[in-house]
């Protein structure tokens, strides 16, 4: 959904839309389902990444009841818990989408991002340890 406020369009996150008189060309061999394909999200980076993500039973549900436009694979864990795999090129919107399970997620893999996660769980950890 778009508003259109004051000159400005706001909608899908973007509110800073300006006029200008540059040309837009689109190649002729674009295909725009390949582009949209395995995205999480409206952002799509060139890479496409495949993150593995253990939900644990107590969000397994909601998880397998959410419509997504990349289409994961579920496993079910004897434990109750649940593998959710997925190949995106919406790893930032993917990571976002994932942190507000909190300790309801952990990313099992690729392990660089893993690292990336425990790298900011680390310093989440220094900001409120402090005493003020």
């Amino acid at each position: 959904m778009a508003i259109a406020t004051n000159g400005r369009i706001c909608g899908l996150s973007a509110c800073s839309v300006e006029l200008t008189h540059k040309k837009f060309y689109i190649e002729d061999d674009f295909d725009i389902d390949a582009y949209l394909a395995n995205l999480w999200g409206i952002t799509a980076s060139s890479e496409e990444v495949t993150f593995k993500v253990r939900f644990s039973k107590e969000v397994a549900r909601y998880i397998k009841e959410e419509r997504y436009e990349s289409r994961p694979d579920f496993v079910d864990q004897e434990d109750g818990s649940l593998l959710l795999i997925v190949t995106t090129r919406g790893t930032d919107e993917f990571l976002r989408w994932m942190k507000q399970f909190g300790k309801d997620a952990e990313l099992l893999e690729p392990v660089e991002y893993r690292e990336r996660m425990l790298d900011e769980i680390r310093e989440m950890e220094r900001r409120y340890g402090r005493k003020n």
